[in-house]
């Protein structure tokens, strides 16, 4: 009888064994099942599509032939130029390289994950810029960066897949390889930040909806 009932008692200390195994395997699994996910699914956003690309170079080529001409008394963006300066890039927008680095390191690197991108000044220009007839030399060429841009595989809008403000920080970038500099004027794409909250660009909006 003892030993029968030694034998009877064990049951239970087995199943609430088993119970907390088969909850260990659970717990485990949805642990991997989540790091899977995550990654799956960041890996899908960690570059911007050719046709993405495409759409981005029509809207920044429309945003800055619009640009083009002295301001009218209510135009408060401060982002345009005097001639068809887009005309005489040898890289247009269309053909913008887009680069990608990681934020929160040396060099490029540097960048917190708030920066979305960067390009550098004048960078859609040759060693030379033909302007009234004239070839004049490009003091800002630079071969590692001419006609490129660079955009911050940490930051959040560009992991959520945020594209319509992809677009408007590829207009952004393209206006600096023309030769702008940041304005404080939040009607202008060139504004430092671009929280996301700005409206500027429509053409973005309805090319990502």
């Amino acid at each position: 009888m003892k030993t029968i009932n030694a034998q009877t008692n064990s049951r239970p200390s087995n199943a609430i064994s088993l119970f907390f195994i088969a909850l260990l395997v659970l717990v485990l699994a949805t642990v991997i099942f989540g790091y899977l996910f995550s990654a799956t699914a960041h890996a899908v956003r960690t570059r911007i599509s050719v046709d993405e690309r495409k759409l981005m170079s029509y809207a920044a080529r429309d945003y800055w032939h619009s640009r083009m001409g002295p301001p009218n008394k209510d135009d408060l963006s401060r982002d345009r130029f005097a001639t068809d300066i887009i005309s005489l890039a040898s890289c247009q927008p269309r053909n913008a390289k887009i680069l990608y680095f990681y934020s929160g390191g040396t060099g490029y690197k540097k960048y917190n994950s708030n920066t979305v991108g960067f390009a550098f000044i004048k960078a859609a220009f040759g060693k030379e810029v033909v302007l009234n007839g004239q070839a004049r030399e490009n003091t800002y060429y630079n071969a590692k960066t001419y006609c490129k841009m660079w955009f911050n595989r940490n930051n959040k809008a560009f992991q959520d897949g945020k594209m319509w403000l992809m677009c408007e920080i590829y207009i952004h970038e393209y206006g600096h390889m023309l030769g702008l500099n940041h304005v404080d004027s939040r009607q202008s794409v060139m504004i430092a930040s671009n929280d996301g909250k700005l409206d500027i660009n429509t053409r973005c909006k309805s090319l990502f909806p």
